[in-house]
């Protein structure tokens, strides 16, 4: 499974649960959900396997929920998913209502 495939799943999923990605995070990298161990850290195996955290189930669907009532593209979701993961913030773009601009590497089949 792929992290475009997780993110479109999202509603699906246990709030508990986090989203583990390989790097770099694009769309097409290879992705898990996964609970945590009882240390409330990613199993070793997942970790081993060269998947990094990306984010909680229930933070993804807050990220998502400021979508809305806003017309925008999965791109441009996923985009802020990524955003908020590696800064821990919402973009500025959000804000402003400025979508960005979107890239072949960040280019959605959804």
């Amino acid at each position: 499974m792929n992290l475009e495939e997780i993110v479109s799943l999202i509603y699906t999923l246990d709030d508990e649960h986090v989203i583990c990605a390989r790097p770099p995070w694009e769309a097409a990298s290879p992705a898990q959900v996964v609970a945590l161990d009882t240390g409330r850290q990613i199993p070793q195996a997942v970790t081993d396997a060269g998947f990094q955290y990306f984010l909680q189930v229930a933070v993804a669907r807050d990220v998502l929920d400021v979508f809305a009532h806003r017309p925008v593209t999965p791109a441009a979701k996923f985009k802020a998913l990524v955003h908020y993961a590696v800064h821990d913030a919402l973009p500025e773009w959000l804000y402003s209502g400025n979508e960005p601009a979107v890239t072949a590497g960040d280019r959605s089949s959804r």
